[in-house]
């Protein structure tokens, strides 16, 4: 079944020391790639989340945001920079005594100081929190799957009604081919008729010119390729893997053909028809972007 790179999943995992938000929104994209909003102090756990998610999302834009209330449950080691901390205060000292300026250097003016005190998740964290991270995103990851596949099954059902009508088209083509080059042979007997009705008519050189037109103007090949690529094209939407950059280049060679098809054939009746089947394929070719 295929899926579409558009969906959105939501989950709440609550925890003994309280709750964990998982918020996930996928948009199409031509590769995989993760964007993310979580707390600081679980920042060490995004490669691990990124290569978690790319274990169900293996295309698309995905906005991952992640909310933890309560997070203090999750044990951090405050880390208080001394060195960093003495170098500040004989700053300021020697800024005193440079500028004559009285006054005393506090801690609480220290303790606000960039880099003075500092926060770090424990070494054991990755342990604790992974699990309860890994089960929310496990559960806001089937949420975006289910979405996933709803959109991709109705666009399934689109994309084989536009195959279909191109499949029967081709068929009026193909039909319609064969006649071309009898047309033409009437039709250049006549002009030649028209002319002068006292001009005797060489059939070999008529026959020539026959010839040239229907190598000219032959399509057999490309009505075949155009036909194989419609096959391809909806057998792929039966695959359980991911297809899009697949059904993207198919597209792109079901328009190649009809854009041959058009300027060789030579017959109005044959430039609608390929038309009317490039109506369909620009369809497909927009659909198709939005396929994992």
């Amino acid at each position: 079944m295929i899926r579409s790179m558009t969906g959105y999943g939501k989950t709440e995992h609550k925890y003994s020391h309280g709750n964990i938000v998982v918020e996930i929104k996928t948009v199409n994209h031509r590769f995989y790639e993760l964007s993310s909003r979580m707390p600081s102090s679980f920042s060490f756990l995004e490669d691990k989340m990124r290569n978690h998610i790319n274990t169900k999302v293996k295309r698309g834009k995905v906005n991952l945001n992640i909310i933890v209330e309560g997070a203090n449950g999750f044990e951090k080691n405050l880390h208080v920079n001394k060195k960093l901390a003495k170098k500040y205060y004989n700053a300021f000292k020697k800024l005193q005594r440079e500028l004559k300026i009285k006054g005393d250097v506090t801690m609480d003016q220290l303790v606000l100081l960039p880099d003075i005190i500092t926060s770090r998740a424990a070494d054991y964290d990755s342990e604790r929190v992974w699990p309860h991270i890994k089960s929310a995103l496990d559960k806001a990851l089937d949420k975006l799957t289910k979405s996933r596949q709803r959109e991709g099954a109705m666009l399934c059902r689109d994309l084989r009604k536009r195959i279909k009508k191109a499949e029967t088209v081709t068929n009026l083509i193909k039909r319609q081919a064969p006649l071309v080059v009898k047309s033409y042979q009437q039709r250049l007997r006549e002009k030649i008729k028209n002319i002068s009705s006292s001009v005797k008519l060489d059939q070999g050189r008529l026959e020539q010119e026959v010839a040239i037109f229907a190598k000219a103007s032959d399509i057999t090949e490309e009505i075949t390729r155009l036909k194989a690529h419609l096959r391809s094209f909806k057998n792929l939407l039966s695959s359980p893997k991911e297809v899009g950059r697949q059904l993207d280049f198919i597209a792109q060679e079901l328009f190649r053909e009809t854009n041959t098809i058009n300027s060789k054939a030579q017959d109005i009746k044959i430039s609608r028809n390929a038309i009317k089947i490039k109506e369909q394929i620009e369809k497909i070719r927009e659909q198709v972007q939005n396929i994992e």
